[in-house]
């Protein structure tokens, strides 16, 4: 399954995108577990994120990539949208857990969204100048 012809940049964010998503599902179920009953699913789920953005996309792209590619600028953006959407997944959880709500939440799918458009755009442009 393993050749020489897979990409070992995108094979390495996989990988760091699996152990964010495992810290995260523990983080979780600790968290969870000292919540005195109350859970969130924005918590629960929160590893779900990286794990279905980060490592499965990453790792697609190592197997598929017909060239040697390496993490650039849109990748870096999508990162970070993934980063933005995992926060505030495990903020809105937080705050689930404690039993109030805050007007600032609808910021984090706002950045995450601008973010993303922002790696979509940059990959589309550059992809036309090669």
């Amino acid at each position: 399954m393993f050749t020489s012809d897979i990409n070992k940049s995108f094979l390495k964010t996989s990988f760091v995108y699996l152990l964010i998503s495992i810290f995260l599902a523990l983080f979780g179920a600790v968290y969870e577990h000292f919540s005195h009953g109350v859970y969130s699913y924005f918590m629960i789920y929160a590893f779900a994120i990286p794990l279905v953005f980060g490592t499965l996309l990453y790792f697609t792209r190592a197997l598929t990539s017909k060239k040697k590619e390496r993490v650039n600028t849109a990748d870096i953006l999508y990162g970070s949208a993934i980063a933005v959407f995992t926060a505030g997944s495990i903020s809105k959880g937080v705050l689930d857990i404690y039993g109030t709500a805050n007007s600032s939440m609808k910021i984090y799918p706002i950045f995450g969204i601008i973010l993303l458009a922002a790696s979509i755009a940059y990959k589309t442009i550059n992809s036309k100048k090669a």
